[in-house]
């Protein structure tokens, strides 16, 4: 694992510890929470990008596609 040091003013690093603490985790994990979550954000969108691009140009056929019984 891999060590990461940011400077954050005050008041947002008391609101971090502070909902880590009602989370019940250290702000260690809560960071390695948020980041998670970040990065499933970030590949899900990058997903529907690849499949947006892929399907440009192709409204028609798609259209077809959803009216077929």
């Amino acid at each position: 694992m891999n060590a990461v040091t940011i400077q954050i003013p005050d008041d947002m690093h008391e609101s971090v510890k502070a909902i880590a603490a009602e989370k019940g985790v250290d702000v260690a994990t809560l960071l390695i929470d948020v980041t998670e979550s970040i990065i499933r954000e970030h590949d899900a969108e990058m997903r529907f990008r690849k499949r947006a691009e892929f399907g440009a140009g192709h409204d028609d056929e798609a259209l077809a596609l959803l009216r077929r019984k």
